[in-house]
């Protein structure tokens, strides 16, 4: 068994080939995968949803309006700009 011994501040602490092995070990377990991470996996799953329910907006207004107003020149108008927000017209 390989040991060596390390001196850390003015403290002198006996190191083996098992520590590294470990530290080895605890280095691969950070290192795993993000789509093993629970918040992260919650998080993507989120904006997918989030992403999903826009899209069915962005649909379903259009033809909202064509239903109830009749008028394919105001579903197209909303259709056009239901991506354009308030927020673009201030800044």
């Amino acid at each position: 068994m390989m040991v060596e011994y390390i001196k850390l501040q003015g403290r002198t602490t006996r190191s083996s080939a098992h520590d590294g092995l470990k530290r080895r070990r605890h280095v691969a377990d950070r290192s795993r995968s993000l789509w093993r991470n629970r918040n992260f996996l919650l998080l993507w799953s989120g904006q997918l949803i989030s992403w999903i329910g826009t899209g069915v907006s962005h649909l379903a207004f259009p033809l909202l309006t064509l239903a109830l107003s009749g008028s394919p020149a105001q579903a197209t108008l909303l259709g056009n700009f239901s991506g354009f927000s308030c927020f673009h017209m201030l800044g």
